[in-house]
């Protein structure tokens, strides 16, 4: 279990401490830019690698029984997060590090840019909450409230970030989305953009889901459903 605190604080804190400022900007200055996402991504890749190690070394401690309501709820925490993780990664949006140059801020929000500014983080935290709520063991919630944690503040630092270069551009940004999902919304700041979303990103979703909910027994050893 000290392993596994270790290699949860590791991977968090790799990626907290080399994305904050000044940190980010320094190295970028003295190894460029690519080198600077290489090392990063080197970094994450094994510290991700040792958490998952070390989590399924961890010996089983029991904490907590929600009851089997807590599993149809993580079902559709975990459809939620899909849909959120479908449409993030498909998305321009130039909050993302992947297609940050495919969009303007100063541009008129569409998609799922209209429901959050930070679908993949978004993902990520509801990933690691309806894990929690059926695992309730200690090594499960140490690892979920690590990841968890990583969204969040991985999606607040990135919001600093871009504050920061964005200068005037980020204005637009900050007041026609929210990092909260509908929050926009629910405050008139913006509307949702269903259309934008798209059906094929809800098929997408569905698909993705009933792959994973299938697939679950071999990619973590957990069956959910019986496969002949």
């Amino acid at each position: 279990m000290d392993t596994l605190i270790l290699a949860v604080i590791a991977f968090v804190g790799s990626h907290i401490v080399l994305a904050s400022n000044p940190i980010r900007p320094m190295l970028v200055e003295k190894i460029g830019l690519q080198p600077f996402r290489g090392i990063y991504s080197l970094i994450s890749l094994v510290t991700l690698v040792w958490m998952i190690r070390a989590y399924g070394d961890a010996d089983y401690v029991y904490l907590y029984d929600l009851g089997p309501g807590a599993r149809h709820g993580a079902y559709l925490i975990m459809l939620l997060s899909v849909f959120f993780l479908v449409t993030g990664y498909t998305a321009k949006n130039p909050m993302a590090l992947m297609t940050e140059k495919s969009a303007s801020m100063g541009e008129p929000k569409t998609g799922i840019l209209t429901i959050t500014r930070h679908p993949v983080m978004v993902g990520v935290a509801l990933w690691a909450f309806a894990h929690a709520l059926v695992n309730g063991d200690q090594a499960t919630l140490i690892l979920t409230l690590g990841i968890a944690v990583l969204a969040i503040v991985g999606a607040y630092s990135q919001d600093l970030k871009k504050q920061r270069e964005a200068g005037s551009e980020w204005g637009p940004m900050a007041l026609t989305t929210s990092g909260f999902p509908f929050l926009a919304a629910i405050q008139g700041r913006t509307k949702i953009d269903w259309a934008g979303i798209g059906v094929l990103r809800v098929l997408a979703t569905v698909l993705v889901f009933a792959v994973i909910v299938i697939c679950h027994q071999w990619l973590s050893g957990v069956p959910l459903v019986n496969v002949l």
